[in-house]
C-alpha cells in the first residue's frame, strides 16, 4: 500500500470474547488507507484464529514467540508500523465510521498536534452505555488534567499520533504496565509537544470488572500514577512533593475518601490548590475539580460510613461553590451530562456503530 497515512495499533492477549466489534468498527471506517496491525501477545485461546477469519490484507498480524505484556507489544506495533499516523484500539473497543476520517482531517490542517484524541462513550460487557466522557480541550485544562491520574489528558484507545514525534520521545515506557499512556502524555508535555481533543465522540471503549486496569487500581496503577504525577510537578511547578503526598492526591480523586483520614483530606486538598494555582489556575477552576469529588462521595456513600468526613465534604461544597463554575467547566459538565443521559437511551454501542455516529 503506497502512501500508507494510518497504522491502527493493537496489543491484544486473549481477547476472542471482545475481539469482533472492535476489528469490524475498524475495517469499516470510511477512511480506508490504513494497516492494521495486531500484535498478538502470545494468546492461548481463539484470538489468532478470529484474527485471520477475515481476510483483510489490510490486517498485520505479529505473534510474540512469548506473552511480553501490552506495552513491550505496543512499542513492537510502533516499530513495524508504516503509517505516518498511529491509531490506537484495544479488544472490546470501537471506532465510529468516520473516526480516522475525521481525526486525520484535523491532524493534517493542525501540524502542531502532536497526538489528538476524541471524546468517548463508556459501555459495559451487556452493550449498555454508562455514561459519556467529555475530554479537555483548551491547553490549560490539559495541563491541569496532567495532576491527577483520574483525569488523563486523552482517552487512549481515541487518539491518533504523529508516529514519527512518539517514536522520537521513545515510545511507551516500558517500565510502565497500567499507565504507559499516562506517562506518555506526560514525557510529550514535558518536551513542549502539543496534545489535543476533539469533542465529538467517536470511540466507545468497554468497562469490566475484569481488565487489568481495574485489578491493578490500588496496587501497580497507584504506584505509577504517583510517579508520573510527581515528574509532572516537579517540572511545571515549583513545589517538590513527597511519594506519601503524591498517593494522598491519587487517593483523593480516585478512590474513595473514607480510605483517608480527615486531616490527609485537607492537607491534600491545600497541596492541591497549590498545584494548580502554580500552572495560573483560576479559583473557580481548582474549586471545580475539588466540588467534583465531594459530590461524587455524597452521592455514592449511601451508607455514610464516617460522618465526619461526611459532613467535611458537604461543608466543603457550601463553601467553595460561589463562584466555582468557569465557562467552559460549566458548560463541559453540563454537555457531559446531557450527552450521557441521551447516549444510555440509545439501544447499545453495536447499532451505534452499525448506523454511525448519530447526534454530535
Amino acid at each position: 500500500m503506497s502512501n500508507l497515512l494510518i497504522s491502527v495499533v493493537m496489543a491484544v492477549y486473549n481477547g476472542e470474547r471482545y475481539l469482533k466489534p472492535t476489528i469490524e468498527s475498524t475495517l469499516n471506517q470510511t477512511f480506508k488507507n490504513f494497516e492494521f496491525v495486531i500484535v498478538n501477545d502470545a494468546s492461548t485461546d481463539r484470538t489468532k484464529e478470529i484474527i485471520n477469519s477475515y481476510g483483510d490484507p489490510r490486517i498485520k498480524l505479529y505473534n510474540n514467540d512469548k506473552n511480553i505484556g501490552q506495552t513491550k507489544s505496543l512499542n513492537v506495533g510502533l516499530n513495524i508500523s508504516k503509517g505516518k499516523y498511529i491509531a490506537r484500539i484495544d479488544a472490546g473497543d470501537v471506532s465510529m465510521p468516520k473516526r480516522l476520517e475525521k481525526q486525520l482531517a484535523f491532524m493534517e490542517k493542525n501540524k502542531e498536534i502532536a497526538v489528538l484524541g476524541t471524546s468517548a462513550f463508556r459501555y459495559d460487557e451487556s452493550g449498555r452505555i454508562i455514561r459519556v466522557v467529555i475530554m479537555p480541550r483548551s491547553s490549560r485544562s490539559i495541563m491541569q488534567s496532567i495532576f491527577f491520574s483520574k483525569a488523563s489528558p486523552l482517552v487512549h484507545i481515541s487518539v491518533l499520533m504523529r508516529r514519527k514525534t512518539i517514536l522520537k520521545v521513545g515510545g511507551y515506557d516500558e517500565n510502565y504496565q497500567v499507565l504507559a499512556d499516562y506517562k506518555l502524555w506526560s514525557t510529550l508535555l514535558q518536551n513542549n509537544y502539543q496534545i489535543s481533543n476533539m469533542r465529538e465522540i467517536l470511540v466507545g471503549y468497554l468497562i469490566s470488572p475484569d481488565s487489568f486496569g481495574n485489578k491493578n487500581i490500588t496496587g501497580r496503577s497507584m504506584t505509577e500514577a504517583c510517579q508520573v504525577m510527581r515528574s509532572n510537578i516537579n517540572k511545571f511547578t515549583r513545589l517538590s512533593i513527597s511519594s506519601e503526598e503524591a498517593r494522598n492526591i491519587y487517593k483523593l480523586f480516585t478512590l474513595n475518601l473514607d480510605k483517608m483520614a480527615l486531616k490527609d483530606i485537607i492537607s491534600t486538598e491545600k497541596l492541591f490548590f497549590e498545584i494548580l494555582k502554580d500552572v495560573n489556575s483560576p479559583k473557580s477552576e481548582i474549586h471545580f475539580f475539588l466540588i467534583r469529588e465531594y459530590i461524587n462521595y455524597i452521592l455514592h456513600n449511601k451508607k455514610k460510613k464516617d460522618k465526619v468526613i461526611f459532613q467535611y465534604a458537604a461543608k466543603s461544597i457550601v463553601t467553595k461553590f460561589d463562584g466555582l463554575f468557569s465557562v467552559e467547566k460549566l458548560s463541559d459538565s453540563l454537555l457531559q451530562l446531557f450527552l450521557s443521559i441521551i447516549w444510555r437511551n440509545k439501544s447499545c454501542y453495536k447499532n451505534l456503530v452499525a448506523e454511525g455516529e448519530g447526534d454530535d
